[in-house]
């Protein structure tokens, strides 16, 4: 999918030159991943895609071709849960490994004693289960070659796209597309509030970028919904996150559970009477940088993101002017 997308990044090997700073959310490593020449980025894009597209398929060969392509995968996963924050995911991907190695291998892990019970008390599945694996079979694999397919002609397989069309909403067999493009551009939503519409001080966020000094947190395997979100909505307008205009709402009436998802309150004693987003284009501050000023990110004001509001503003949507301008559907007037 990578490659078929037409993402110039992948085919020019040069995904990893930008993947670090502007996945969602970056760990402390992710600075340390940018720091090799361009020559080794590249390396180890080529090694990522001979993962993805060659060395995945020994998981259909024999024991030790089988064994190579587990270890592979799981150094794959590690080096990401050490740059990226992905919640749960890396651990579960690296845990469906385990189902490559055989008896003989895991037998290593264990004691004789623990093997030898396990073995004994292990139940060999009965004509049911088999059905209903076999069942399951006659849906996953023909689903799932009808997704391949997809992802190459934008068109479905005959008669296993009728079966795909039918059971997509239980979502049992989805579409590849993580990180099928690469995002060049790291665009940053900065919430600010103020008490006279002057002095502007900002909302921290427990785990997106911020202040530039501050150092990238670990938060795996906790997955933080609204830090997550905001990465995505700095690459679409106010008006195409919907949601936005409800978060500044709530933090204008300084209500406790959206307030707990920050990672520190500017007004803690009441809330501010004015709030507005700013939108910066970030990026790692580079070796130098860092050791001369200590600074993690480097930043530039890219413009106005959400307009300077007030609860009055919401209470009459008629005097909800600078909403309108940016195309946020606040009143039927925008």
């Amino acid at each position: 999918m990578k490659l078929v997308s037409g993402d110039p990044t992948w085919c020019n090997l040069t995904a990893l030159d930008y993947h670090f700073w502007t996945q969602p959310l970056p760990t402390p490593l992710a600075w340390y991943a940018t720091q090799p020449p361009d020559t080794a980025l590249v390396a180890a894009t080529a090694a990522v895609l001979t993962i993805e597209l060659g060395v995945v398929f020994l998981i259909w060969l024999a024991r030790r071709p089988r064994a190579v392509a587990a270890w592979a995968v799981l150094l794959f996963q590690f080096v990401i849960l050490l740059t990226g924050n992905y919640g749960f995911f890396n651990l579960l991907a690296m845990l469906l490994c385990l189902f490559l190695f055989d008896d003989a291998a895991l037998r290593r892990l264990v004691s004789d004693r623990l093997a030898s019970r396990v073995e004994t008390r292990a139940p060999r599945p009965g004509h049911a289960a088999t059905t209903v694996a076999a069942g399951l079979a006659l849906i996953v694999v023909p689903v799932g070659l009808d997704r391949i397919w997809q992802g190459f002609t934008h068109a479905n397989l005959p008669l296993a796209g009728a079966l795909t069309e039918a059971i997509s909403p239980l979502l049992i067999v989805n579409p590849y597309g993580l990180f099928v493009t690469t995002t060049t551009t790291r665009p940053e939503i900065i919430i600010e509030s103020s008490e006279d519409g002057q002095d502007c001080r900002e909302y921290v966020f427990r785990y997106k970028p911020g202040s530039v000094n501050r150092r990238p947190p670990w938060n795996i395997p906790h997955q933080p919904r609204l830090d997550w979100k905001m990465w995505f909505a700095g690459y679409r307008t106010a008006a195409e996150n919907p949601w936005f205009e409800r978060l500044v709402l709530e933090l204008l009436k300084g209500r406790p559970p959206v307030l707990a998802l920050l990672a520190s309150n500017p007004f803690p004693d009441r809330p501010p009477k004015y709030v507005r987003a700013q939108l910066y284009d970030y990026h790692f501050a580079d070796a130098a940088t860092y050791a001369r000023t200590g600074q993690w990110w480097v930043r530039r004001l890219e413009g106005l993101y959400f307009p300077r509001v007030s609860l009055a503003d919401f209470q009459r949507p008629s005097d909800a002017g600078a909403f309108c301008s940016l195309g946020v559907p606040v009143a039927p007037s925008c």
